[in-house]
This record gives C-alpha cells, structure tokens and sequence, in this order.
C-alpha cells in the first residue's frame, strides 16, 4: 500500500493502468490495492471524460507526507554507506532484474 501512495502523491492523478505500470502489478492486483485504499480512505477515483483517475484524499495525503519522506531519508542514508562507484553497480544489477 505504501508504495501505491508513494507512486500517487500528493496533486497527482493517475489512471489504474499508469499506476499498475509503476508498480508493475496485474490489472486484478491493481483493483484490489485500490478497493482496500478506498475503504480506508486513502484514495479515490475521479472520472473525467472516459478515464477514470486515481487521487490521494486528505487522509492519503497525510499519510504520504507522514511516511514518504521517513522512507526516502532512510534509503538515502543507506544509499550513503555505498561510494558512487557501487551505486551505480547496485542500480546497473538491479535493472538486469527487471
């Protein structure tokens, strides 16, 4: 769930298509991210013309500004511990990954 407020944010809007993309999940495990999201009251779905996008409520809002930047300082400080040279061995591994 965190990552799917993370990839939203605060002021943006998504299609469930363009988030599934980010997060490189199934349409089926999209929709049901979001059904739990909704109830909770973190997101909600906007129609706008034939598209439906997906918004952060004032709830995903706070939670993504309580959580995302404790979550981006943590990964900076153990990004830190690695030279510039192992960064971008790090990043260059992980890509073949995917």
């Amino acid at each position: 769930m965190f990552d799917c407020i993370a990839q939203i944010g605060p002021g943006n809007k998504l299609t469930q298509q363009d988030l599934g993309d980010k997060l490189v999940v199934t349409k089926g495990n999209i929709t049901q991210l979001l059904v739990k999201l909704e109830k909770l009251e973190l997101v909600k779905r906007e129609k706008v013309g034939r598209e439906k996008f997906i918004v952060l409520t004032e709830k995903g809002i706070a939670c993504y500004q309580e959580f995302v930047p404790k979550q981006e300082a943590f990964q900076q400080e153990q990004f830190s511990r690695l030279s510039r040279p192992e960064q971008k061995e790090l990043l260059r591994l992980l890509k073949k990954l995917d």
